[in-house]
This record gives C-alpha cells, structure tokens and sequence, in this order.
C-alpha cells in the first residue's frame, strides 16, 4: 500500500507540471506560488507552496515542497481540490474517491521516525481553513501508509 501511495505522488506531482501550462498563443504558466509551513512529529517544515490546475478535475491542487536540509526535501505534501473560496472551514474528505474526485484531501510523505512514513486522508479527521482569497490553515489526523491503527497528526497553513 505504501508503494501505491508513493506512485500515485508522483505521478499527481508529474501531472502538476505538465498540466499547468496553457496554451494562449505562448505557453503561460497557469499557476500562483508562495509559501508555507507544515508541522509533523515535533518537526516544522518550511515550504514554497504551489496551486496548479488538477490535470483530472476542474479544481486546483496545491504542492508544498519543503525548502530544507536535503534530508527534508524528501518530505511532501499535497492537498488536492483546494476550495477556491476566500474564507470558510472545509472538512478534509475521509474516502478520497480517486483521481476525478473533487472533494479536498491530503495526501503525502516525510521522512518519520520510522524511515520514511507516507500519509493519506484515508480515515483522516480534520479540516483546512481559508484565512484569505489565497491563504490557509489546516489540522488533520492521518493513517500512516497502510495501517488502520497507526496515526499521525498534521498541521500547517500557507499562501500560494
């Protein structure tokens, strides 16, 4: 399970870039970028935070990639289907229905104490808050990989 969890990543990360140009004429990049930070395990991870259109909905997913020591950089974090409303709580969906899905979730991994631990917002509780039009807070109890009885606690807040 935790290699289903990793493929997909990546290859949600791929289709982050080579959907998030648009052709007008010339290619312009259909994307807003700022930062953020998350917190995991005690640790703070910095991040640059990017919204890019969804290659599979109408929506947009945002990346926040960690700006650390190398051995950070392995971290990642993902919410897909950020609401596109400038305030407001929204739960985090517990049962992501697959790529069309477009209800918010999270999904990602870190390097834990373990190795490297991977998360979904399968069995998650929590919710993101939009604090402005292209700002936001989020906090959110997580299954670790595939295991049913280990969780993780998740928090952060970003711009983009």
């Amino acid at each position: 399970m935790n290699r289903k969890i990793f493929t997909i990543c990546v290859a949600l990360s791929a289709g982050f870039f080579l959907f998030a140009c648009k052709k007008n004429g010339a290619a312009k990049p259909q994307w807003s970028a700022g930062t953020g930070e998350y917190f995991v395990y005690g640790d703070t991870y910095e991040t640059d935070d990017t919204l890019a259109p969804d290659p599979f909905t109408s929506g947009k997913d945002l990346s926040m990639w960690p700006t650390g020591p190398v051995s950070r950089t392995q971290s990642q974090l993902f919410i897909y289907n950020m609401p596109s409303a400038g305030s407001g709580t929204f739960q985090l969906t517990d049962d992501p229905g697959g790529l069309y899905d477009t209800t918010c979730y999270i999904l990602g991994n870190f390097p834990g104490p373990n190795g490297e631990d991977m998360f979904s917002s399968n069995g998650v509780t929590g919710s993101l808050t939009k604090t402005g039009t292209n700002s936001f807070t989020f906090t959110a109890t997580a299954y670790i990989g595939s295991s049913l009885s280990d969780t993780m606690h998740i928090e952060g807040s970003g711009s983009y």
